[in-house]
């Protein structure tokens, strides 16, 4: 978890960089137990944030251009999928994320599966 001054990351923060994947998804990881496992994270606004289209794009880009591997995707989408506090623009937006996080029960990921998703996206 990355740390301010030695204090652990605002819960707005942590889920930003989930939203983002702005960071290795065992950071993430970490960082969300982690804001799980504050006290004071019960008592923070609960206001959600939005994972929109724009946020999708950005990623399927990345993985398509060979930044992001197949599993990193999924554990990225599981954690996202599961994560509190975090608000899917629209439906579609959270069945790609669901896609994505249950490859076996959908489609395996593939470059063409991303790309067939941006492609719905724009």
């Amino acid at each position: 978890c990355r740390r301010i001054n030695n204090a652990p990351m605002e819960r707005k923060s942590v889920l930003e960089s989930i939203i983002h994947f702005d960071e290795p998804v065992i950071s993430l990881q970490q960082a969300y137990g982690e804001l799980l496992s504050q006290p004071e994270a019960a008592e923070e606004s609960r206001t959600p944030i939005e994972f929109t289209a724009s946020h999708a794009l950005n990623v399927l880009d990345r993985y398509v251009a060979g930044e992001i591997d197949a599993r990193d995707l999924e554990d990225w989408a599981n954690l996202l999928e599961g994560a509190e506090g975090i608000r899917f623009e629209t439906p579609e937006i959270q069945k790609l994320i669901f896609d994505l996080a249950n490859p076996a029960l959908n489609e395996p990921i593939s470059r063409d599966l991303a790309k067939r998703w941006i492609q719905r996206l724009v």
